[in-house]
């Protein structure tokens, strides 16, 4: 494999993302101060902050490996800028724009509503980091009693689950990298399907088996199918058999997600059934 088809790295810094939290810094104070030299503060401070967050990932990569990551900075931008547009739009109606004090509001809000929905994508991604190789939390070593785990079964359940873990995050680094892949998987929900599907299976540790499908085939097949997808992608040359490996590539993982949406669904069905007949019997209660 030449160099230029290998994996990308993913412990160097991303300029272009620096780059473009600095202008955005700049754009978002100039609009509502109109104050140039301020405006140059502000981006200053964006694009260190930014450039801080580069600099702690690449220092410390084993973090990036603990458990499965889902984040997508181009949403955070996105939220960022709606609170820009809600800062702006307010200063208007209110007469206040361009003073270079209350016009603060602009850069200050967008930066809250971007840190705010990085917290929540990385609150939803959480996953249960439960390596063999970790000591056991009480709370966990609780929960397995309670679902009635043996020793043997709690050791097995925790490889496997390790396992898992790691198969998910590179699935979630490959496809951050791969436009075409993000377009396979959002079509499916993939993504939010495995985090739901793992966190399920952490619920219920004792149903482990029944997703052995998942856990055993359908989840290391898609790590390894999109790994190889992404790396034939960056062929710099072509030929007509590329073009039809990755078309049916893309028919085979169009086809895995789904499998794996269905298994999902199978699995978290007695849940919706208890809740139907929970419901059911409320409804019944109140009529009488």
């Amino acid at each position: 494999m030449s160099k230029k088809q290998q994996y990308p790295r993913q412990d160097r810094v991303h300029w272009g993302r620096i780059i473009t939290w600095t202008w955005l810094g700049f754009m978002y104070t100039i609009s509502g101060t109109e104050n140039f030299i301020l405006s140059e503060i502000i981006a200053l401070l964006f694009g260190l902050v930014r450039f801080g967050a580069e600099w702690e990932r690449t220092r410390h990569p084993e973090r990036n490996s603990e458990g499965p990551r889902k984040f997508h900075e181009s949403k955070v931008i996105g939220i960022s800028f709606a609170g820009w547009i809600v800062a702006m739009a307010t200063l208007g109606s209110m007469g206040l724009d361009g003073n270079p004090v209350i016009g603060l509001l602009s850069p200050a809000l967008g930066a809250l509503a971007a840190f705010l929905n990085y917290l929540w994508q990385n609150r939803s991604a959480e996953v249960i980091d439960d390596t063999p190789e970790r000591p056991m939390s009480k709370k966990l070593a609780a929960h397995y009693e309670a679902a009635g785990l043996s020793d043997s079964e709690v050791s097995v359940f925790r490889e496997t689950m390790a396992g898992a873990s790691k198969n998910i995050h590179q699935l979630q680094t490959t496809v951050d990298g791969a436009p075409e892949l993000q377009d396979i998987m959002n079509e499916h929900d993939t993504m939010n399907v495995i985090h739901a599907y793992f966190r399920a299976i952490v619920d219920q540790p004792k149903r482990m088996t029944a997703a052995a499908p998942f856990l055993y085939e359908q989840l290391p097949n898609l790590a390894d199918l999109t790994h190889k997808y992404a790396i034939i992608t960056r062929h710099e040359v072509k030929t007509k058999d590329t073009y039809l490996v990755l078309s049916q590539a893309k028919d085979a993982l169009d086809k895995l997600c789904k499998t794996v949406r269905d298994e999902y669904t199978d699995f978290v069905k007695s849940d919706l059934e208890d809740l139907d007949t929970t419901v059911e019997l409320t409804k019944r209660q109140l009529d009488k």
